[in-house]
């Protein structure tokens, strides 16, 4: 097994943290002369300087509050490393004071050339240090005289009379590496030094894109990024698997040629529930692994691997005593506690990335790329008719398939369904659908005019857009003249279905009117199994059964990944409506400034920003129907001003069907489809004008929805030097708790990480872990999402009062039951933005509500019933489950004519298989 242990500094900063300065003087030790041009920087990061003649430094741009070390080394001076924890403005370290090097520079002894003997432990130093891969052939030691080699007792050992200077154009940085110790044996290596790094500049964009490429790919498999995944509790989501051994006792390094058989044999998943915790150090994390952790990485895909079936990089990871403490960015602050083996040991050197790198532009780009195949959608879409006549219902029900399952909750959760014509390149209907639990359901009517031809319905997510509009679902949907019918069949064809959807009903030949049950089981292996389906039953000579589509059996099921997707399409996960547009001052110049985005009714306040050229996106909304907004922007006295402009979402391309479908048809003379009163949506009548007179109610200013508050802290009593509310709040009120905690992720996941809240010490009473955060209001109107979140970007200039309401808020509901924070600002305009005349309310459509399909119940008399049932859609149900061991049924009644019905059920295995029967049925006096 081998160890790599490179003791580096750590760092952390908070969301929204700003740039500090660090100040010094660096002088001899003895003499106590200054030491011009002396190196300081922060250890392992690109922040570094040069202190000037008198020996002073000024270290600009480091972000605080953080934890680092501070490293000042001079040519024949020992290094001095200073660890610091920054949590103000600035930080005078004081005088620095380098004791002179014992081996003076003088001694050094630099030889134009070295012996045989020294090239060949050069050669191995330089294999163990920079890594044999592609990445460390690109760089270079331009000072390798400076390295000396010994061996004794077993061990190889280097050290270097100077800081090595590497010039890495595998990632495209200048590395300069104080080795302070180098060792290595047969089955382990050590190497231990600090590290300064600076940016090289490329020869052309082609480079320093492939250097952005190169520094993404190695920080993914990375171990920092494993430990940020835990900290952050997107293990999953970011690409790892872990797993243990069952009985750590029989260990064993060996393992078998594939690796899925021996899952519930010798391998488990990683519990991951209590992987980390936080210390009393603010950013420093405490990560627990107890036993050796096997770790594969999904998102790289590698040509030499150790499992036949598993294709990425397989690393291990042990810890000497069972944990290790990491900063918020994954950094390791005791790396001699860690013991890497596998795929991660390969990458040395030549893939150390500074920690404050961050993935940008091409990085993120490069991210995106190497996930989006692991985030793939596809849709199936059952509707409840092969084809339709103007005034018709199309009833749907969706199913979304997923590349990865166990990421279904974290993708999109907004889907959109469209009618096209694909001839005119036209949307003649749309809906915008929430997505649960990999399902959705709708319906559209068309108009009596509507025009008989054939079109497509398609539905897609934004995600899914990355794959290419070619990928886009598509069904034909014929509609035909309303004299029109399609041929009937010879013979109706017989049941379908296998063991793994059996449909069975009380009889098979029913009387008119007559209540029809319908029990619907689903198996594997002999078991009945949950699921999920939807149920169309239609008349099948009013509705001739003839396929244009495929089913779900064809459709559903991933195809191998073809590719990336397209890149041109941003990469979008939406989980909620997405409302964006362009901000404009009042010049109608577009302009940089928080948003505050206000829902009319029922009020809700979300605030955002705008960029230099205007343009916001407020993601996650969570309506039906139609709201009304108002968008302004709060300058730095809390004013508002400006409007927005809202933006047209972009479509995929539609396409030309290449095979238009053609029913065999003919024209008669009569009207061949009776629509019922079922079938047709809800009338609307136009009420006579009402006209309400009333005077207006001034409410008193004082007056609140959650009454008179606890506490109330006035504008002089804030400190104003925080950048936000959130770092201003601490201590302002009795019983207000502001601090980080582990947030617990959904349905038991890894999370989001470490999160600041906000709570009142009465909260703790329902969960000392997870107590519920305050119900956050400005100026009375409640503000949707975190406390947190909101407090972070809001000024503190702005405030009037901050107002604490400790116990239950009764007229707010479940919301207000644990207290109610309400920012009061300086100006009344914060107050109705609604009101205000020049402001125009935006109208922006939310989710569709589906109708319910209506049918008649024949066991209760209704004056409807004596009208003659002619419904060609007998009944729809686009939500029929099962459960493990059980079967379902679902009741109906036939209608007046002669007959045979055609029973048609798709849908969803719990295990992610689709299942399709059809069954038929006799109705006849």
């Amino acid at each position: 097994m081998k160890r790599w242990i490179i003791f580096m500094a750590f760092g952390y900063w908070a969301a929204g943290a700003q740039a500090q300065t660090i100040q010094g003087r660096v002088v001899d030790a003895k003499s106590n002369e200054p030491l011009p041009f002396a190196n300081v920087f922060i250890n392992n990061s690109t922040l570094g300087t040069t202190t000037e003649l008198d020996g002073s430094f000024i270290l600009k741009n480091v972000r605080q509050p953080a934890v680092y070390e501070v490293i000042f080394s001079f040519v024949g001076y020992e290094s001095y490393k200073l660890k610091i924890s920054l949590t103000q403005d600035e930080l005078k370290v004081g005088t620095i004071k380098l004791k002179a090097s014992e081996e003076m520079l003088s001694t050094i002894e630099v030889k134009g050339s070295r012996d045989t003997q020294w090239e060949k432990k050069f050669k191995r130093f330089n294999k163990i240090f920079m890594g044999d891969d592609a990445g460390a052939a690109l760089c270079e030691i331009k000072n390798s005289w400076a390295l000396e080699f010994d061996e004794a007792d077993g061990k190889f050992v280097a050290k270097a009379t100077q800081p090595l200077d590497i010039e890495n154009r595998y990632l495209g940085y200048k590395q300069v590496f104080f080795l302070r110790s180098f060792s290595a044996d047969g089955t382990s290596y050590l190497i231990e030094g600090n590290v300064r790094f600076d940016e090289l500049p490329a020869a052309d964009e082609d480079e320093r894109m492939r250097w952005a490429a190169n520094r993404a790919r190695s920080y993914g498999h990375s171990r920092q990024h494993l430990f940020r995944s835990i900290v952050d509790r997107q293990i999953k989501g970011n690409g790892f698997n872990l797993f243990t051994e069952i009985n750590p006792l029989v260990s064993t390094t060996t393992r078998a040629a594939f690796f899925t058989p021996e899952i519930g044999s010798t391998m488990k998943y990683y519990d991951t529930t209590a992987l980390v915790r936080n210390t009393s150090q603010p950013g420093v994390f405490e990560i627990s692994i107890p036993q050796r952790m096997e770790v594969h990485y999904k998102r790289e895909k590698i040509p030499v691997h150790l499992y036949r079936d598993i294709f990425n990089p397989v690393s291990w990871i042990t810890l000497r005593k069972g944990t290790v403490l990491v900063n918020r960015d994954g950094v390791e602050l005791n790396p001699a506690e860690v013991t890497v083996a596998g795929d991660m040991n390969n990458d040395r050197v030549a893939h150390l990335l500074p920690i404050d790198y961050i993935p940008q532009d091409a990085e993120l780009r490069e991210q995106r790329e190497a996930l989006l195949p692991f985030l793939e959608e596809k849709f199936y879409v059952h509707t409840d008719k092969p084809y339709y006549y103007p005034g018709e219902n199309i009833w749907f029900k969706g199913y979304v398939n997923y590349r990865e399952p166990a990421m279904r909750d974290s993708l999109s959760r907004t889907v959109y369904v469209e009618l096209v014509n694909s001839q005119s390149k036209e949307i003649l209907f749309a809906r915008t659908l929430k997505v649960e639990e990999g399902r959705f359901h709708g319906d559209l009517f068309l108009p009596l005019d509507f025009e008989a031809k054939n079109y497509t319905l398609r539905a897609y997510t934004e995600l899914s857009r990355n794959f290419g509009d070619a990928q886009v679902y598509r069904k034909a949907i014929p509609v035909l003249e309303p004299k029109e019918r399609v041929d009937a069949l010879e013979r109706l064809p017989a049941n379908e279905g296998d063991s793994s959807l059996i449909l069975t009903t009380d009889k098979q030949s029913y009387q008119p009117r007559e209540r029809i049950e319908l029990n619907l089981r689903s198996f594997l292996e002999g078991r009945m199994q949950a699921g999920n389906y939807s149920v169309s039953v239609t008349d099948a000579t009013q509705v001739v059964p003839r396929e244009v589509s495929p089913s779900i059996l064809s459709i559903y099921p991933m195809s191998p990944p073809d590719g990336r997707g397209d890149e041109k399409i941003p990469f979008t996960i939406e989980h909620g409506i997405t409302l964006h547009g362009q901000f404009l001052n009042s010049r109608s110049k577009p302009q940089k400034a928080m948003l505050y985005v206000m829902r009319i009714n029922p009020q809700n306040l979300v605030i955002s920003e705008s960029d230099a050229k205007g343009r916001f996106v407020v993601r996650g909304l969570d309506y039906y129907d139609t709201a009304k907004f108002t968008i302004q922007g709060i300058d730095d006295k809390g004013k508002l001003f400006g409007r927005a402009v809202l933006g047209n979402r972009s479509v995929p391309t539609i396409l030309l069907e290449q095979e238009p479908i053609q029913l065999p048809r003919q024209s008669l003379e009569t009207i061949q489809r009776l629509s019922s009163a079922y079938e047709l949506p809800p009338n609307t009548k136009m009420l006579n004008e009402v006209v309400i007179k009333g005077e207006k109610f001034e409410e008193p200013s004082k007056m609140r929805s959650y009454g008179k508050p606890d506490y109330v802290v006035k504008a002089k009593d804030l400190n104003f030097s925080y950048g936000n509310l959130l770092q201003t709040l601490p201590g302002k009120f009795p019983g207000l708790i502001v601090r980080q905690m582990d947030a617990p992720g959904e349905g038991g996941s890894n999370g989001s990480g470490p999160v600041w809240v906000v709570y009142v010490m009465r909260a703790m009473t329902s969960s000392v872990l997870y107590p519920k955060e305050v119900l956050l209001m400005v100026n009375d109107v409640a503000v949707g999402g975190r406390p947190a979140d909101i407090l972070g970007t809001m000024n503190p200039n702005m405030v009037e009062s901050i107002e604490l309401k400790t116990n239950i808020s009764v007229l707010n509901g479940t919301l207000g039951g644990s207290g109610v924070l309400n920012i009061r600002t300086k100006t009344s305009e914060l107050n109705t933005p609604a009101d205000d005349p020049k402001v125009v309310p935006l109208s922006v459509a939310g989710y569709y509500r589906p109708r319910e399909f209506k049918y008649p119940n024949y066991s209760r008399p209704a004056p409807e019933h004596s009208d003659t049932d002619y419904r060609s859609l007998i009944y729809w149900n686009p939500s029929v489950s099962t459960l493990d061991g059980e079967s379902t049924t679902i009741t109906f009644y036939a209608a007046d004519v002669n007959t045979r019905y055609r029973i048609t059920v798709e849908g969803v295995s719990a295990l992610g298989k689709p299942v399709r029967a059809v069954h038929y049925i006799t109705v006849s006096r």
